[in-house]
């Protein structure tokens, strides 16, 4: 990708940002060809270099022109989960790459366990399995998982205890979700075995079981399930792993 980068002049506008070389982007009259038609499509071996930072300041240094550069289509996130011949397919949730989690909620280590926490008191958080669940021709009717807990500091059975929440999301672009299409189970609060009396005192497994024909959630545009947890005064620790299994229309 033809670009310039350097301190010329006194210029104090810099552009920093993460960029790919284009192969098919050359050199014309000494000066950069006109860009290729975005997205670039950098699946092809060779197509693009891989992404690194560059710095941009105006060409010259003294007027600052308007630059035009390609963009390329992000990549995929997770992986598409579509029917099979049993009716169920399973949603992994072991290592850091199975979830995306934001808005507050992040993986963490309780000392030899991997836990997702939920964040700070007062935040409404995600943990999102990346793979998105998609079919054209079969709907999702029934979801179960089982899940075990530590609540936040404050005591066991102390006010303003988390709650955790299944839900339906549209797919949105890595590290984050789309809108919220559905709430398919609510947790009682998280209020006991708190984490400051013992950090790896968790809970009893909970079972989650939405039998099929309990629910019905269209697939065919594609949907990502996810954690949704709700702080109030208190945040929670929800022990790793944690598969999903979706049962399908037949």
């Amino acid at each position: 990708m033809p670009f310039a980068a350097g301190l010329w002049g006194a210029s104090n506008l810099e552009l920093t940002a993460q960029v790919v070389q284009v192969a098919a982007w050359g050199v014309e009259v000494g000066t950069a060809a006109p860009p290729p038609a975005s997205p670039v499509d950098c699946s092809a071996a060779g197509s693009c270099s891989a992404p690194f930072l560059a710095t941009f300041v105006p060409y010259g240094a003294t007027h600052l022109r308007m630059a035009e550069l390609p963009w390329t289509s992000p990549p995929p996130c997770g992986n598409d989960v579509a029917y099979n011949a049993s009716g169920a397919s399973v949603l992994r949730g072991r290592t850091p790459d199975d979830f995306d989690t934001y808005s507050g909620a992040s993986w963490t280590a309780n000392g030899p366990d991997d836990n997702i926490r939920s964040g700070d008191p007062g935040d409404t958080s995600f943990a999102a399995w990346t793979s998105t669940v998609r079919d054209a021709g079969h709907a999702v009717e029934g979801l179960s998982f089982s899940y075990q807990y530590v609540s936040g500091y404050g005591g066991d059975g102390a006010p303003g205890a988390s709650t955790m929440q299944l839900v339906a999301l549209a797919p949105g672009p890595c590290g984050t979700g789309g809108a919220v299409l559905q709430t398919l189970y609510t947790s009682d609060a998280l209020a006991h075995y708190p984490y400051d009396v013992c950090e790896r005192c968790y809970s009893p497994p909970i079972a989650v079981s939405l039998p099929r024909g309990s629910v019905s959630v269209n697939a065919s545009a594609g949907v990502v399930f996810a954690l949704r947890f709700t702080d109030n005064q208190r945040n929670v620790q929800i022990k790793m792993p944690l598969d999903l299994t979706v049962l399908w229309s037949a």
